[in-house]
């Protein structure tokens, strides 16, 4: 065999293990209630697209939910680009109390370790 077609035989091969070294991380829906399709009833046609890559490996997808008076606004995005709001509560409660006032409270920590996780 000839080294050109060794060249050829080995370049798709390194570009598709290129692209699956950055596969890993997770594609999330990006978009408010303003988009037609993320509000309450989701719908993935309304929006016209499958997702966003998310920037870490090892992000999980949110769903926020904000009620200002009789106001709504629904959020979908990736917890690592939510993570630097101050107004979002930091821990896991499930039910109704204010944002959080203290700007130390929003810092979320993303744990891989298992030890570490919170559970309630």
């Amino acid at each position: 065999m000839s080294l050109c077609a060794l060249k050829f035989m080995f370049l798709p091969l390194f570009f598709v293990l290129l692209a699956s070294r950055n596969g890993s991380a997770i594609w999330c829906y990006r978009c408010t209630s303003s988009t037609p399709g993320c509000g309450e009833d989701f719908s993935w046609r309304g929006i016209g697209y499958l997702g966003e890559q998310c920037s870490e490996n090892k992000d999980i997808c949110v769903k926020v939910i904000e009620r200002r008076g009789a106001k709504e606004i629904i959020t979908r995005d990736c917890l690592s680009s939510l993570s630097l709001r101050t107004d979002i509560p930091a821990d896991k409660y499930e039910g109704c109390r204010p944002a959080a006032n203290d700007v130390h409270l929003a810092h979320y920590v993303n744990h891989t370790v298992k030890e570490h996780d919170v559970k309630h």
